[in-house]
């Protein structure tokens, strides 16, 4: 069964095709800053609000995560104000989503995909209802 969630890593993903997985959010920091910057950043901070730069402390922080360049920059456009930075969750989700749908137009049981993914067959059928 877990050969079904094979390619579920979203960082290996071509670059188009993970700028359309990510939140609107993180799409505009990835312009900001890059891409590569952006995942730096969802794997340090992912799921919380940023104020930067708040202190020295959380500014080194940054620095370590992305790089000076990249944290300077981000400061520079949301300094003062609240950046969020999504999770990975809705990124897997959306893989994963697209995924069982692939499947399911091979001819992949919804059962099956519910067992290979650890979801009910519900949601396997909300999901692809969803993708319609």
């Amino acid at each position: 069964m877990d050969a079904l969630r094979e390619g579920t890593d979203w960082r290996k993903l071509p670059e188009q095709e993970l700028l359309s997985l990510m939140p609107e959010g993180l799409r505009e920091i990835a312009s900001v800053v890059s891409l590569e910057a952006a995942i730096k950043l969802v794997d340090a901070f992912g799921g919380t609000t940023l104020q930067p730069p708040t202190t020295e402390k959380f500014r080194r922080e940054l620095y370590r995560a992305i790089g000076r360049e990249n944290a300077d920059k981000l400061c520079e456009r949301y300094g003062g104000g609240q950046l969020y930075v999504a999770g990975a969750g809705a990124m897997e989700r959306s893989l994963r989503n697209r995924n069982i749908v692939a499947l399911y137009g091979q001819g992949t049981s919804r059962k099956e995909l519910a067992r290979g993914y650890g979801l009910t067959e519900r949601a396997i059928t909300k999901i692809l209802n969803r993708c319609d």
